[in-house]
């Protein structure tokens, strides 16, 4: 990093003693730095990068026909394989909840009403989409939505260090023309532990934007295919406009900021280390597109033509269509056509163009495609067609998509436990700041019940019930306790019908016992079974 006389501050009349200024000028840099590759990212993403035009023959380029269609090949040649290698990860992440460590109930009441109060379930997918796609995302915790206190925040508006002791949001208001940089930052103890958060505020009236908007598709497009500028930088003139805001109680008490990160392994985002594998395939296949295309006809010429005027003794000078001289239009003379019949020379020769073998093309193309499976650990189904269709090779397939959702998870759940915390303790509940949290999951893979339930009948009575559901069979934390109100349903039924069986069987002995009572004096009565209902009999009675 350059030392402080490098750097001109974005905030006037201050100087290198402001450290709110010095750190809002280099975290703004990194923003605008990180632009370019943004939109490189959201255009591959989209399926909008195209092979640069310098790549068309400059003869071409000249030709309005020409140009016209090979613009459209640009447009074909496009392969959109960066979106399958990030919704493959993201569909798979999908959280169901909060859980309390401490708590012998397994889910925390509270936490799990503040996740649906936020709506965590939908936010959390928007977060980890923007990550696997940018390589970071971010989350504010703040008040101003009700009890909505999460707010997610783009990495086209945010930038954070590392460490997360500082970060910085960039706003434009559209109705004033002004640009705005929100600073961030933790202040610690002596002992380095936090001891609060400020923030604090630089506009600046500049009438347009210094950086693009997501949803600036145009922009965005432009830049990433080299139709538009890509350098990207603010303004300095922005003045500190508002006190220091200390009022982050809540995020001090949780000991970060209100700004949380997402962030992969590495920073980049799951498509990005192979973006240059993306742009062989697509130049590929756009010199596949257009070899097809140029051979779509065939070219035709004739050899040895004996001259390219009409004679007197021609068909069309005597029938009057033509006049001796005019210049023979080859084209309109030999049209290709159906049950087309042309008249040749003696002498004359037709050549006809052969087409070229694209399967060169087409070999190198799966080449590439599975070179970059193989390295991005993405099922793409170009593999299927040499794996004999084993369900040992799909499951291989799946198992490295399976393992980055696992470890993406795990590297989320950190984030996602700093946001719940602020946001309980913004909600009052102010013990939930020293309180250990984790994420539920939904299980990454599908359960299939054949195997797990052979496992489970194995496991019974070695483990207990509650985590055969929970390991084995992938059930979330609610699952279980839903069943297990079933089962304690279906357990008060079954003993209420018993007791109501036991009460009528009771109702039908007392009932035999007031028939035979009421036998006719003199006789002798006895009781035969008829369909179990007791029936008096008188003794040596006649017809």
């Amino acid at each position: 990093m350059a030392g402080k006389s490098d750097i001109t501050l974005l905030v006037d009349g201050v100087d290198e003693s402001d450290a709110d200024a010095v750190e809002l000028t280099r975290l703004a840099g990194v923003l605008a730095k990180r632009i370019p590759r943004l939109c490189e990212l959201r255009t591959v993403y989209d399926g909008e990068d195209l092979v640069p035009g310098q790549h068309v023959p400059q003869n071409i380029r000249n030709n309005a026909k020409s140009r016209a269609a090979y613009k459209r090949n640009l447009r074909l040649a496009s392969v959109n394989i960066a979106r399958p290698m990030v919704d493959s990860v993201t569909i798979r992440q999908r959280p169901n909840g909060f859980r309390l460590l401490d708590d012998e109930r397994e889910r925390s009441v509270d936490a799990e009403r503040e996740w649906r109060s936020c709506r965590m379930t939908l936010k959390a997918r928007d977060l980890f989409a923007q990550r696997n796609l940018y390589g970071r995302s971010y989350a504010m915790v703040c008040r101003g939505g009700g009890k909505d206190y999460v707010q997610p925040l783009s990495p086209w508006q945010c930038v954070m260090e590392p460490d997360g002791s500082a970060a910085i949001v960039y706003g434009y208001d559209d109705l004033s023309g002004v640009e705005s940089l929100t600073i961030y930052r933790l202040d610690y103890a002596d002992d380095g532990s936090v001891s609060g958060v400020h923030s604090r505020v630089a506009q600046l009236e500049s009438g347009s934007r210094s950086i693009p908007a997501e949803s600036d598709t145009e922009t965005i497009y432009g830049v990433a295919n080299g139709d538009r500028k890509g350098d990207f930088s603010f303004t300095p003139g922005y003045k500190w406009v508002s006190e220091v805001n200390r009022n982050w109680d809540y995020a001090a008490q949780c000991g970060t900021l209100p700004i949380v990160g997402l962030s992969t392994a590495d920073g980049l985002g799951l498509f990005e280390p192979y973006l240059s594998n993306i742009y062989r395939i697509a130049q590929l296949n756009f010199d596949r597109t257009c070899v097809m295309m140029t051979q779509a006809f065939r070219q035709r010429a004739f050899k040895n033509f004996p001259r390219d005027t009409y004679e007197e003794n021609d068909i069309a000078v005597q029938e009057g269509l033509k006049k001796a001289g005019d210049k023979i239009d080859f084209a309109e003379l030999y049209v290709a056509n159906p049950a087309g019949l042309w008249v040749l020379p003696d002498g004359v020769d037709v050549w006809e163009s052969q087409s070229t073998d694209v399967t060169p093309w087409t070999t190198a193309l799966q080449n590439e495609m599975k070179q970059l499976a193989d390295m991005s650990m993405t099922p793409f189904g170009i593999n299927s067609n040499d794996t004999g269709g084993s369900a040992s090779g799909a499951d291989l397939k799946r198992e490295g998509v399976l393992f980055k959702a696992q470890d993406l998870n795990e590297r989320a759940d950190d984030a996602l436990v700093r946001i719940m915390r602020m946001a309980l303790v913004l909600d009052g509940k102010t013990d939930a700041a020293d309180e250990d949290f984790t994420t539920l999951w939904l299980p990454i893979m599908p359960i299939q019940y054949s195997d797990p339930a052979s496992a489970a009948s194995q496991l019974n009575g070695i483990v207990s019930g509650d985590m055969i559901k929970r390991k084995v069979l992938g059930w979330s934390e609610q699952d279980i306790e839903d069943d297990r109100r079933a089962l304690d349903m279906q357990t008060l039924n079954g003993t209420a019908q018993s007791v109501a069986a036991e009460q009528a069987g009771t109702r039908d002995v007392d009932d035999s016992f007031d028939a035979l009572a009421q036998a006719a004096p003199g006789t002798t009565a006895t009781v035969e079974s008829n369909d179990g209902i007791p029936v008096p009999q008188v003794a040596g009675g006649g017809e």
